[in-house]
């Protein structure tokens, strides 16, 4: 120790002196009057030369003004008090410490001073480093990520120049000479049928049914390119009108079938209408054409609210609360290794002879809900049936 200190202090201050921790008495008038041994360790100066405020001269110049008047107005109002500053040590070198100062009283609570200490936090300097460094490179991060979103956007560009062309091709150079093979194939068998043999009638009948096809096949991908679009807009939409709207395109064969239908209240959502018209459509029309030929078929729709935390079935899901809408059905269901393939664009899992369809169905529905800044995952069972669940944010 540097000095001896009073009996009245002497085994406190003895058990402080050993402390790796600069430590520090100041009377009420800002003099300096007991320092440890760590500080001699630090500074190399005795207590003699630092005890008024010849420590004051050791504190970086750029810091010095700021951290004396935190000092001088922590003396005034005798509370505690904290600062950060560079302070010179015996190499000469600038170090950054930490002071705090907590006010001291007597018996008769008049305010004796402060005690103190003194932390070198050099762990700062280096985090302020690495941080500088971390931004550096954060910088030449961001700057590779700028040209490769440039790259990605002229991509993106050429892809939906392509995806206009495609567009066109598919409205008009396609369909046009498709409705002259489907008009004039039929024209040829309803009026030279008589003349016909049975095999040349199965094969018209063939190629009508592949123009079909054919045209269902384009018209699947024009609503699949539909999706893109940009310039509509989102609008509070009655999910319930939706479902009664597509119901009512299905009701004819519900009826033929004995479907049962099975429907909670849906919520009012942020939507765009007709492509939720599309989502409906889909699924169910799915439902129908999987359903069990020799079991009446039950879809079942239901509505619930969610946090993300709670949705397992989808990876990455955001924050927030969702709307959670399950459309069930007890028809062949689907071997679960299969529940990303289906949303594949041109997938089947069945051949199509078995159950006609282009295989885009459920590809244009996972777009759809995309766009909705929402999630959809399907669950089946072979012979049990099949559930696709979509999860919508309550607000987009």
């Amino acid at each position: 120790m540097n000095e001896t200190p009073g009996k009245k202090d002497g085994a406190v201050l003895s058990l402080v002196d050993d402390i790796p921790v600069m430590a520090w008495l100041a009377a009420p008038d800002k003099s300096i009057t007991w320092l440890n041994e760590s500080w001699f360790a630090f500074s190399g100066i005795l207590l003699k030369d630092e005890q008024d405020t010849g420590w004051y001269k050791r504190i970086h110049p750029g810091d010095e003004t700021i951290c004396l008047n935190i000092f001088d107005l922590a003396f005034t109002a005798a509370k505690k008090f904290q600062f950060k500053c560079r302070m010179q040590d015996k190499e000469g070198v600038y170090q950054w410490m930490y002071i705090k100062g907590t006010p001291r009283f007597n018996a008769n609570k008049d305010f004796a001073g402060f005690a103190g200490v003194c932390i070198e936090i050099q762990e700062e300097q280096h985090a302020i480093i690495n941080l500088e460094k971390a931004l550096a490179e954060k910088d030449l991060a961001l700057e590779i990520l700028r040209k490769e979103l440039a790259e990605i956007n002229s991509e993106h560009k050429r892809h939906n120049t392509g995806l206009e062309s495609f567009t066109y091709i598919a409205s008009h150079d396609l369909q046009e000479p498709l409705r002259k093979i489907q008009a004039f194939s039929k024209l040829i068998l309803n009026k030279e049928a008589e003349n016909f043999s049975a095999k040349a009638t199965d094969y018209f009948s063939r190629i009508i049914s592949a123009a079909e096809r054919m045209q269902q096949l384009i018209d699947d991908l024009l609503s699949y390119s539909s999706t893109n679009v940009r310039d509509i807009f989102f609008k509070p939409t009655n999910l319930n009108a939706v479902l009664e709207e597509v119901l009512q395109n299905f009701q004819e064969i519900i009826e033929e079938k004995g479907v049962t239908m099975q429907v909670d209240e849906l919520p009012t959502i942020s939507a765009i209408h007709f492509q939720f018209i599309q989502v409906f459509n889909n699924i169910i029309s799915n439902a129908i054409k999987f359903s069990k030929q020799d079991t009446p078929l039950i879809i079942t729709i239901k509505a619930t609210e969610v946090v993300a935390e709670n949705i397992n079935a989808v990876n990455e899901v955001k924050a927030g609360k969702y709307w959670h809408i399950s459309i069930a059905d007890n028809g062949i269901g689907f071997d679960q290794q299969y529940h990303s393939k289906i949303f594949e664009l041109f997938q089947r899992l069945h051949g199509k002879n078995e159950y006609i369809g282009t295989g885009i169905g459920l590809a244009i529905c996972e777009k759809i809900v995309n766009n909705h800044k929402g999630y959809i995952a399907a669950i089946g069972q072979p012979d049990l049936g099949a559930t696709f669940n979509i999860y919508l944010p309550f607000i987009v």
